[in-house]
């Protein structure tokens, strides 16, 4: 049991949406699944209509539809507003795109931690702990703005908000 709620923990909202979605619509085209679970015809319309938004919704979150757009779009400007770095050039890759399981393969759990703050350092976010914050200094695109406690979480897209939390599992059961 506990090894099918770790893998649940671990799997990506959208691809819970979209195989939540999937099944929607196989009820709604099936009326049921081998007799055991029965959907009633007035019901397979809404099935069917629950099916395919959940099936959109975790799509456009899988490919990351949802939550793009310009820095400025997320309400941020490049003088010192809530956005600090707009551009993407030198951007780390995880701040960008969803991590693989190859990139995060044989890093140390002081490496996946670091990762893991460095999305919100790229935001402008201090730490509280010493060493983060005099590594943070020592990087030119580093901007320190928000105290760890007031960092505003509506910065992070939604990859990065899936990073971290995927970098925070692997870091726990790092050697």
């Amino acid at each position: 049991m506990d090894s099918y709620l770790k893998l649940i923990q671990s799997t990506p909202v959208p691809v819970i949406l979209i195989v939540a979605g999937i099944v929607f619509l196989l009820l709604s085209i099936s009326g049921g699944i081998s007799g055991k679970i029965k959907v009633e015809s007035g019901r397979q319309v809404t099935a069917g209509v629950i099916g395919g938004v959940l099936l959109l919704i975790g799509l456009s979150l899988n490919f990351g539809l949802v939550g793009k757009g310009t820095d400025q779009q997320k309400g941020g400007d490049q003088d010192g507003g809530s956005v600090v770095n707009s551009s993407q050039e030198g951007r780390p890759y995880y701040t960008l795109r969803k991590i693989t399981d190859q990139d995060i393969a044989g890093k140390s759990r002081t490496e996946l931690s670091l990762m893991r703050n460095t999305i919100y350092a790229w935001h402008g976010m201090k730490f509280s702990r010493q060493d983060l914050q005099e590594y943070f200094n020592r990087q030119s695109w580093y901007k320190p703005i928000y105290d760890p406690g007031n960092f505003p979480l509506t910065l992070l897209s939604l990859v990065e908000q899936e990073n971290i939390q995927l970098l925070k599992y692997h870091e726990a059961n790092a050697r």
